[in-house]
Protein backbone atom coordinates (compact mmCIF):
# COMPACT_ATOMS: atom_id res chain seq x y z
CA UNK A 1 0.00 0.00 0.00
CA UNK A 2 0.83 3.65 -0.63
CA UNK A 3 0.91 7.60 -0.80
CA UNK A 4 -1.30 9.53 1.11
CA UNK A 5 -4.16 12.61 0.73
CA UNK A 6 -2.28 14.53 -1.52
CA UNK A 7 -1.51 11.68 -4.21
CA UNK A 8 -3.81 9.62 -6.84
CA UNK A 9 -5.19 7.51 -5.65
CA UNK A 10 -5.63 9.29 -2.10
CA UNK A 11 -4.52 7.09 1.03
CA UNK A 12 -3.78 3.71 1.16
CA UNK A 13 -4.58 1.39 -1.28
CA UNK A 14 -4.21 -2.43 -2.55
CA UNK A 15 -1.29 -3.78 -4.69
CA UNK A 16 -1.13 -6.94 -6.46
CA UNK A 17 1.85 -9.42 -6.10
CA UNK A 18 2.47 -12.65 -8.45
CA UNK A 19 2.32 -14.90 -5.13
CA UNK A 20 -0.09 -15.57 -2.48
CA UNK A 21 2.35 -15.69 0.48
CA UNK A 22 2.99 -14.00 3.26
CA UNK A 23 5.57 -10.96 3.45
CA UNK A 24 7.92 -11.03 5.96
CA UNK A 25 9.96 -7.59 4.87
CA UNK A 26 10.01 -4.90 2.57
CA UNK A 27 12.85 -2.58 1.95
CA UNK A 28 12.49 0.51 -0.57
CA UNK A 29 15.52 2.75 -1.52
CA UNK A 30 13.96 5.16 -3.09
CA UNK A 31 10.29 6.05 -4.25
CA UNK A 32 10.31 3.57 -7.01
CA UNK A 33 12.81 0.61 -6.53
CA UNK A 34 11.77 -2.31 -3.72
CA UNK A 35 12.30 -5.43 -2.39
CA UNK A 36 9.50 -7.72 -0.82
CA UNK A 37 10.34 -11.42 0.57
CA UNK A 38 7.77 -14.05 1.58
CA UNK A 39 7.70 -16.88 3.95
CA UNK A 40 7.93 -20.90 2.67
CA UNK A 41 9.95 -23.71 3.27
CA UNK A 42 7.84 -24.95 5.66
CA UNK A 43 8.02 -28.59 3.26
CA UNK A 44 9.66 -29.37 -0.18
CA UNK A 45 6.12 -27.73 -2.18
CA UNK A 46 6.53 -24.74 -0.43
CA UNK A 47 8.35 -22.18 -2.27
CA UNK A 48 9.74 -18.96 -0.83
CA UNK A 49 10.19 -15.54 -3.56
CA UNK A 50 12.21 -12.40 -3.40
CA UNK A 51 10.09 -10.02 -5.25
CA UNK A 52 11.44 -6.56 -6.55
CA UNK A 53 9.59 -3.54 -8.33
CA UNK A 54 11.08 -0.86 -9.90
CA UNK A 55 7.76 1.02 -9.89
CA UNK A 56 6.83 1.84 -6.50
CA UNK A 57 5.02 -1.25 -6.55
CA UNK A 58 2.77 -1.09 -9.21
CA UNK A 59 4.44 -4.07 -10.67
CA UNK A 60 6.42 -6.84 -8.40
CA UNK A 61 8.16 -9.07 -10.42
CA UNK A 62 9.78 -12.72 -9.23
CA UNK A 63 13.64 -12.28 -8.65
CA UNK A 64 14.69 -15.83 -6.60
CA UNK A 65 12.56 -18.36 -5.83
CA UNK A 66 13.74 -21.07 -3.05
CA UNK A 67 12.73 -24.04 -0.34
CA UNK A 68 13.80 -21.76 1.89
CA UNK A 69 11.85 -19.03 4.29
CA UNK A 70 12.90 -15.45 4.20
CA UNK A 71 12.69 -13.62 7.01
CA UNK A 72 14.41 -10.05 6.65
CA UNK A 73 15.69 -8.11 3.48
CA UNK A 74 17.79 -5.14 3.19
CA UNK A 75 19.74 -3.30 0.61
CA UNK A 76 22.76 -0.48 1.57
CA UNK A 77 22.49 0.99 -2.03
CA UNK A 78 20.76 0.71 -5.54
CA UNK A 79 22.87 -2.46 -6.20
CA UNK A 80 24.03 -4.33 -2.94
CA UNK A 81 21.04 -6.00 -1.15
CA UNK A 82 20.93 -9.12 1.79
CA UNK A 83 18.60 -11.75 2.33
CA UNK A 84 18.27 -13.69 5.29
CA UNK A 85 16.76 -17.13 6.01
CA UNK A 86 16.56 -20.61 6.66
CA UNK A 87 16.41 -23.56 4.40
CA UNK A 88 14.29 -26.21 4.78
CA UNK A 89 15.28 -29.51 6.61
CA UNK A 90 18.53 -27.79 7.52
CA UNK A 91 20.86 -26.36 10.52
CA UNK A 92 21.94 -23.80 8.75
CA UNK A 93 21.15 -20.05 8.77
CA UNK A 94 21.54 -18.97 4.93
CA UNK A 95 21.92 -15.39 3.52
CA UNK A 96 21.99 -14.23 0.19
CA UNK A 97 23.53 -11.37 -1.31
CA UNK A 98 22.93 -9.48 -4.82
CA UNK A 99 25.32 -6.94 -6.48
CA UNK A 100 23.28 -6.01 -9.18
CA UNK A 101 19.53 -4.80 -7.85
CA UNK A 102 18.91 -8.17 -7.41
CA UNK A 103 19.10 -9.97 -10.79
CA UNK A 104 21.18 -12.32 -9.64
CA UNK A 105 21.76 -13.46 -6.10
CA UNK A 106 24.84 -15.31 -4.06
CA UNK A 107 25.09 -17.73 -1.53
CA UNK A 108 27.47 -16.53 1.20
CA UNK A 109 29.08 -18.67 4.02
CA UNK A 110 26.13 -20.64 6.00
CA UNK A 111 25.46 -19.97 10.08
CA UNK A 112 24.89 -22.85 12.05
CA UNK A 113 21.45 -21.82 13.91
CA UNK A 114 18.09 -22.29 14.06
CA UNK A 115 16.07 -19.04 14.10
CA UNK A 116 17.05 -16.25 11.28
CA UNK A 117 15.41 -13.19 12.85
CA UNK A 118 17.02 -9.83 11.17
CA UNK A 119 20.48 -8.46 9.87
CA UNK A 120 21.52 -4.94 9.64
CA UNK A 121 24.05 -3.31 7.27
CA UNK A 122 25.97 -0.44 7.62
CA UNK A 123 27.41 -0.20 4.11
CA UNK A 124 28.62 -2.73 2.24
CA UNK A 125 30.79 -4.39 4.04
CA UNK A 126 30.22 -4.24 7.83
CA UNK A 127 27.16 -5.92 8.87
CA UNK A 128 25.51 -8.01 11.30
CA UNK A 129 23.26 -11.55 11.57
CA UNK A 130 21.17 -12.37 14.52
CA UNK A 131 19.10 -15.97 15.68
CA UNK A 132 16.83 -15.46 18.43
CA UNK A 133 16.78 -19.39 19.30
CA UNK A 134 18.75 -20.28 22.53
CA UNK A 135 21.80 -22.21 21.34
CA UNK A 136 21.75 -21.16 17.89
CA UNK A 137 24.37 -18.67 16.61
CA UNK A 138 23.52 -15.66 18.40
CA UNK A 139 25.10 -12.43 17.14
CA UNK A 140 27.22 -12.71 13.96
CA UNK A 141 29.21 -9.62 12.24
CA UNK A 142 31.21 -9.57 9.40
CA UNK A 143 33.23 -6.76 8.48
CA UNK A 144 33.83 -7.81 4.29
CA UNK A 145 30.64 -8.06 3.07
CA UNK A 146 29.15 -11.62 4.16
CA UNK A 147 32.39 -13.53 3.66
CA UNK A 148 33.40 -14.21 7.04
CA UNK A 149 31.06 -14.02 10.38
CA UNK A 150 32.46 -13.75 14.25
CA UNK A 151 29.96 -14.70 16.90
CA UNK A 152 30.28 -11.01 19.06
CA UNK A 153 27.03 -12.87 21.80
CA UNK A 154 26.04 -16.29 22.02
CA UNK A 155 23.19 -17.96 21.07
CA UNK A 156 21.98 -18.00 25.15
CA UNK A 157 21.34 -14.15 24.68
CA UNK A 158 18.55 -14.88 21.79
CA UNK A 159 19.27 -11.82 19.56
CA UNK A 160 16.20 -10.82 17.66
CA UNK A 161 15.88 -6.81 16.42
CA UNK A 162 19.15 -4.78 15.69
CA UNK A 163 19.16 -0.88 14.60
CA UNK A 164 22.44 0.04 14.06
CA UNK A 165 22.95 4.23 13.39
CA UNK A 166 26.77 3.60 11.92
CA UNK A 167 29.30 1.06 12.39
CA UNK A 168 29.82 1.96 16.07
CA UNK A 169 26.96 2.51 17.86
CA UNK A 170 24.06 0.16 17.55
CA UNK A 171 21.53 -1.97 19.48
CA UNK A 172 20.08 -5.93 19.76
CA UNK A 173 17.15 -6.77 21.55
CA UNK A 174 17.55 -10.02 22.79
CA UNK A 175 15.73 -12.91 24.86
CA UNK A 176 12.50 -10.88 23.38
CA UNK A 177 13.34 -8.25 26.53
CA UNK A 178 16.15 -7.17 27.21
CA UNK A 179 17.72 -4.34 25.40
CA UNK A 180 21.85 -4.45 24.82
CA UNK A 181 24.06 -1.21 23.59
CA UNK A 182 27.44 -1.09 21.57
CA UNK A 183 29.34 2.30 21.27
CA UNK A 184 32.35 0.26 19.62
CA UNK A 185 30.79 -2.35 16.76
CA UNK A 186 30.09 -5.06 18.78
CA UNK A 187 32.97 -5.11 20.78
CA UNK A 188 31.12 -5.06 24.07
CA UNK A 189 27.44 -4.91 24.54
CA UNK A 190 25.84 -3.83 27.50
CA UNK A 191 22.28 -4.21 28.48
CA UNK A 192 20.62 -0.92 28.66
CA UNK A 193 16.83 -1.72 29.68
CA UNK A 194 14.10 -5.05 30.09
CA UNK A 195 10.93 -4.14 29.06
CA UNK A 196 7.67 -6.11 30.65
CA UNK A 197 6.79 -7.39 26.78
CA UNK A 198 8.59 -8.24 23.59
CA UNK A 199 10.36 -5.86 21.51
CA UNK A 200 9.26 -6.66 18.06
CA UNK A 201 11.01 -3.47 16.53
CA UNK A 202 13.79 -1.21 17.04
CA UNK A 203 14.07 2.37 15.28
CA UNK A 204 16.87 5.27 16.00
CA UNK A 205 17.20 8.53 14.22
CA UNK A 206 20.55 9.27 16.06
CA UNK A 207 22.53 8.31 19.45
CA UNK A 208 19.86 9.90 21.77
CA UNK A 209 16.09 9.97 19.85
CA UNK A 210 14.95 6.20 19.62
CA UNK A 211 11.27 4.18 19.65
CA UNK A 212 10.40 0.61 20.18
CA UNK A 213 7.31 -1.32 19.11
CA UNK A 214 6.07 -3.87 21.72
CA UNK A 215 8.40 -2.75 24.57
CA UNK A 216 5.52 -0.57 26.44
CA UNK A 217 6.73 -0.48 30.32
CA UNK A 218 2.75 0.10 31.53
CA UNK A 219 -0.03 -3.19 31.15
CA UNK A 220 -0.46 -2.86 27.58
CA UNK A 221 1.66 -3.82 24.73
CA UNK A 222 2.94 -0.81 22.50
CA UNK A 223 4.96 2.07 21.72
CA UNK A 224 7.61 4.07 23.53
CA UNK A 225 10.42 6.24 22.89
CA UNK A 226 13.47 7.22 24.18
CA UNK A 227 15.61 10.69 24.09
CA UNK A 228 18.81 9.22 25.91
CA UNK A 229 19.58 6.48 24.14
CA UNK A 230 17.91 3.63 25.42
CA UNK A 231 18.61 3.86 28.76
CA UNK A 232 14.62 5.19 29.90
CA UNK A 233 11.89 4.98 27.66
CA UNK A 234 8.34 6.85 28.24
CA UNK A 235 5.02 5.33 26.97
CA UNK A 236 3.13 6.95 24.08
CA UNK A 237 -0.28 7.55 24.07
CA UNK A 238 -3.46 6.77 21.13
CA UNK A 239 -3.54 4.22 18.86
CA UNK A 240 -0.69 1.59 19.27
CA UNK A 241 -1.42 -1.43 16.96
CA UNK A 242 0.88 -2.68 14.42
CA UNK A 243 4.73 -4.80 14.78
CA UNK A 244 6.98 -2.91 13.28
CA UNK A 245 7.95 0.79 13.70
CA UNK A 246 9.68 3.29 11.55
CA UNK A 247 9.87 7.38 11.37
CA UNK A 248 10.32 9.48 8.64
CA UNK A 249 12.24 12.02 9.97
CA UNK A 250 12.19 12.69 13.82
CA UNK A 251 8.44 14.19 14.04
CA UNK A 252 6.48 11.44 11.45
CA UNK A 253 6.72 8.14 12.26
CA UNK A 254 4.35 4.97 11.50
CA UNK A 255 4.25 1.76 13.52
CA UNK A 256 2.72 -1.48 11.56
CA UNK A 257 -1.45 -2.35 11.39
CA UNK A 258 -3.97 -4.02 13.15
CA UNK A 259 -7.67 -4.00 12.23
CA UNK A 260 -7.85 -2.14 9.33
CA UNK A 261 -5.27 0.83 10.75
CA UNK A 262 -2.09 1.99 10.16
CA UNK A 263 -0.98 4.17 13.41
CA UNK A 264 0.76 7.28 12.62
CA UNK A 265 2.69 9.70 14.58
CA UNK A 266 3.23 13.26 13.64
CA UNK A 267 4.91 14.51 17.25
CA UNK A 268 7.95 12.28 17.22
CA UNK A 269 6.17 9.17 18.92
CA UNK A 270 4.47 10.76 21.46
CA UNK A 271 1.22 10.21 20.36
CA UNK A 272 -0.76 8.12 17.80
CA UNK A 273 -3.81 8.20 15.17
CA UNK A 274 -4.28 6.35 12.73
CA UNK A 275 -5.10 6.04 8.64
CA UNK A 276 -7.33 3.22 7.40
CA UNK A 277 -6.27 0.52 5.07
CA UNK A 278 -8.60 -1.07 2.39
CA UNK A 279 -7.70 -4.54 3.87
CA UNK A 280 -7.87 -6.64 6.93
CA UNK A 281 -4.55 -8.00 8.31
CA UNK A 282 -1.40 -7.75 10.29
CA UNK A 283 0.91 -5.93 8.86
CA UNK A 284 4.55 -4.34 9.00
CA UNK A 285 4.94 -0.78 7.36
CA UNK A 286 8.05 -0.02 5.46
CA UNK A 287 8.85 3.54 5.15
CA UNK A 288 11.98 5.01 3.29
CA UNK A 289 13.63 8.10 5.24
CA UNK A 290 13.55 10.82 2.82
CA UNK A 291 9.78 10.80 1.87
CA UNK A 292 6.98 11.82 3.91
CA UNK A 293 4.49 11.03 1.13
CA UNK A 294 4.82 7.05 -0.20
CA UNK A 295 4.52 4.21 2.32
CA UNK A 296 4.13 0.08 1.73
CA UNK A 297 2.54 -2.58 4.65
CA UNK A 298 3.22 -6.13 4.01
CA UNK A 299 1.29 -8.72 5.37
CA UNK A 300 -0.33 -11.93 4.06
CA UNK A 301 -0.32 -12.29 0.78
CA UNK A 302 -0.78 -8.68 -0.70
CA UNK A 303 1.45 -5.29 -0.04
Amino acid sequence: ATTFESDSPPGWYQQTLPVNKIINDIFFIDSSNGWAVTAGGSSVSDTAFILNTTNGGTNWLVQKTGIENFTTIQFVDQNIGYAYCKQFNSIYLTIYKTTNSGNNWQLLNNIVGFGPSDIFFVNPDTGWASDFINGGAGLQKTTNGGLNWSQQLSGSFGPSKLFFINKDTGWAACQNVNLYRTTNGGGVWTLQFTSEYTIESLYFLDKFKGWMRGGYIANTMGVAYTTDGGFSWTNAQGEVGGFDIKFVNDSIGYSGMINYKITKSRDGGKIWGYQTSPVYSNLSTVMFKSDTLNGWAGGTGIV
